[in-house]
């Protein structure tokens, strides 16, 4: 079974894809592990498309967010289809993209205030990314993950729905 994590920047999605793979003893894909590689393997086309960059957060800068998702979406999906070998699969995805979700048989959403995503991603680029985000992605979900709380609760949670 392929279950699909989905949630925003900062709401516990990789703590909760660890956890459910280990519980379900599945294999995880994390989307943005792919994507860093896609990112390495394409820095040239980036660079062209945006200019020079350094590091990641020096292209979150300078790049369409949403132009870099349509060079980048390509490579990750097809890498992701690559990992599909196995049946117990736990897929931690950033963001919700048709595309992608159609090959979940469960979608796990991962729901965090703000506040507290805000907090934990520590990311200085937050807000704009934030705001490139769906806000809607409860409604895609068989399974809704309150994590508010410490890491105690989030596997209780986790625990009650598995």
């Amino acid at each position: 079974m392929k279950f699909f994590v989905i949630g925003n920047i900062g709401s516990g999605k990789s703590t909760t894809a660890k956890m459910l793979s280990e519980k379900l003893n599945a294999k995880l894909i994390d989307l943005d592990k792919l994507g860093h590689e896609a990112l390495d393997e394409n820095k040239s086309l980036i660079e062209a498309e945006f200019g020079k960059f350094n590091t990641r957060k020096d292209l979150a800068k300078i790049a369409d967010l949403k132009r870099l998702d349509e060079i980048l979406y390509p490579f990750i999906y097809q890498k992701m289809m690559d990992s599909f070998s196995e049946d117990n699969i736990v897929v931690e995805q950033t963001v919700y993209e048709k595309k992608f979700i159609k090959h979940a048989d469960k979608v796990v959403y991962v729901k965090t205030n703000e506040k507290i995503r805000k907090e934990r991603s520590k990311n200085p680029n937050f807000d704009k990314l934030n705001n490139n985000q769906r806000h809607d992605l409860e409604q895609y979900a068989d399974y809704v993950i309150e994590n508010n709380g410490s890491l105690e609760d989030l596997e209780e949670a986790i625990n009650e729905l598995f």
